[in-house]
C-alpha cells in the first residue's frame, strides 16, 4: 500500500483536522492550550465502513485520518469520541468498534502488532 503526502493539517476520526474552521462539527485543538492548531471532525463509524473508505472520505474533504502523535493528542481526540454515539458493540462477534484513525498495517501477515504506519 502506498500513501500520498497530505499537506493540510486536518484529521478525520473517521476525525478530520483542518487549518481553518470549516463548520460547527469541527473541534480545534488550540495551540494556545498546548495543541497543534488542527481541527478535528469526529464522525460516528457506521457498520461496514472500511478504513479505505474512511480515508477516501477524509481526503475528499481536504483532510486525512487522524494521526495520534502524543499522549496529549490521544487524550484530546478521545475526549471528542468518548460517547456511545461513536462506538458500536457487535453481540454476534463479541467485539466493539469505533472511529477510524490513520494507522494502518503495511503487511497483515505481521499480526498481531507488527509493521504499523500512519497515513
Amino acid at each position: 500500500m502506498t500513501t500520498n503526502s497530505i499537506r493540510i493539517p486536518f484529521a478525520l476520526l473517521t476525525a478530520v483536522a483542518f487549518s481553518t474552521s470549516l463548520n460547527a462539527a469541527m473541534f480545534l485543538w488550540d495551540s494556545n492550550a498546548g495543541g497543534n492548531g488542527h481541527y478535528y471532525e469526529p464522525i460516528p463509524t457506521s457498520a461496514g465502513l472500511s478504513w479505505a473508505t474512511a480515508k477516501a472520505d477524509a481526503e475528499s474533504k481536504g483532510g486525512y485520518l487522524a494521526t495520534i502523535t502524543s499522549s496529549a493528542e490521544n487524550a484530546f481526540v478521545f475526549s471528542l469520541i468518548n460517547s456511545p454515539d461513536y462506538w458500536e458493540y457487535r453481540y454476534d462477534y463479541n467485539t466493539s468498534s469505533g472511529p477510524i484513525i490513520g494507522g494502518f498495517q503495511l503487511n497483515k501477515d505481521d499480526e498481531p502488532a507488527g509493521n504499523f504506519s500512519w497515513v
